[in-house]
């Protein structure tokens, strides 16, 4: 088959994952079929889509851009041997994530107290600030359930944890998220 239909069925599986493409639709049926795209494609098509997860996940766009870019870094190092670019990319772009909050989670709760007060009455709280206050797993699964629209069997796969935490970890940043927001 060619790599576009390929690239196609990902997207259509990333883009739209509740589509119903019958019981072999899992995330681990489609993304193992884009073994036969090229390292420029996967880079086309994922590289935008791992940067929006890692900023969401991160809180901060350059620093989603300095995971997103060690994580295509050590893909081009050992593409000839992976057999799922795209599984691979999201498992160490989320790794990546976790790595970064846990090297400079201090410096950025420094840099959070000595922003400037804002003195404006506008209510409107930025989405990063808002997941800042939760744990990074429940960020990570908050973002994969409600921003890229996996459901819970997907999520728990792609992070290797049950689906029952998967649901109370949801649960339970949702209320975090409402208490945040009131």
């Amino acid at each position: 088959m060619a790599p576009t239909f390929h690239a196609n069925r990902l997207a259509m599986a990333v883009d739209q994952p509740h589509a119903n493409n019958g019981p072999e639709a899992g995330v681990s049926a489609v993304l193992s079929s884009d073994r036969n795209r090229s390292f420029e494609e996967v880079f086309r098509d994922e590289h935008l889509k791992m940067l929006r997860w890692a900023t969401l996940l991160l809180g901060s766009q350059s620093l989603a851009e300095e995971a997103v870019q060690d994580v295509f870094a050590k893909l081009l190092d050992q593409f000839e041997t992976i057999r799922n670019p795209g599984g691979f990319l999201r498992t160490a772009t989320i790794n990546r994530c976790r790595d970064m909050q846990r090297q400079g989670s201090r410096d950025r709760r420094l840099l959070r107290r000595l922003r400037p007060v804002q003195t404006n009455t506008h209510t409107e709280i930025p989405l990063d600030d808002v997941l800042a206050g939760i744990s990074q797993q429940r960020r990570e699964i908050l973002v994969l359930r409600y921003y890229v629209g996996y459901t819970t069997p997907e999520i728990a796969e792609i992070l290797g944890i049950p689906e029952g935490t998967v649901r109370s970890a949801t649960h339970r940043a949702l209320a975090e998220l409402k208490e945040v927001l009131k």
